[in-house]
């Protein structure tokens, strides 16, 4: 087996070790693929393992946790890892818009539509953008296809986490 190194991103995570075994070795090799899908019941960590792995793809330290970049990524103030969920949604679409949104409980076109805007723009610190899609199966069908568009042949600094 070959050796690859260990993100201490991942130190924090409990369980899913084969899981982040995977990653690890996705990131050791440089062999990304462009999308990742983390499923599985609600609390188990699903989120929490996308922050880790979008940490150990964008720190310099390797997942150090200490580091500026990793404290931005967990307060979610790092440009180049968004959280897509429904704040996000109901923010985004707000401003694209210009007027205020309800919160709802889908992700809809319209944030799709915002969302297709920040993959089109290259990273402004790390190496890549990464979109950690909260909720992915409450897209609504106009969303789902529309994503699609973006998910086949997305920039290749781009990497996708469905959650």
């Amino acid at each position: 087996m070959a050796s690859f190194r260990k993100d201490m991103s991942f130190d924090r995570i409990i369980g899913h070790k084969r899981s982040i075994d995977i990653l690890n070795k996705h990131i050791a090799n440089q062999r990304l693929a462009h999308a990742y899908l983390f499923c599985g019941p609600h609390g188990v960590g699903k989120a929490s393992t996308a922050k880790a792995f979008a940490r150990s793809l964008q720190c310099p330290n390797n997942g150090d946790d200490n580091c500026p970049i990793c404290k931005r990524i967990d307060e979610n103030n790092y440009s180049d890892v968004e959280i897509v969920d429904y704040d996000w949604q109901a923010q985004a679409v707000a401003r694209n818009k210009k007027q205020r949104t309800s919160q709802r409980q889908t992700l809809g076109i319209d944030a799709i539509h915002v969302l297709q805007t920040h993959v089109s723009l290259k990273p402004m610190e790390g190496k890549y953008k990464i979109f950690i899609i909260d909720h992915a199966d409450t897209m609504t069908p106009e969303a789902v296809n529309s994503f699609l568009k973006i998910l086949e042949e997305p920039p290749s600094h781009t990497i996708f986490v469905l959650i």
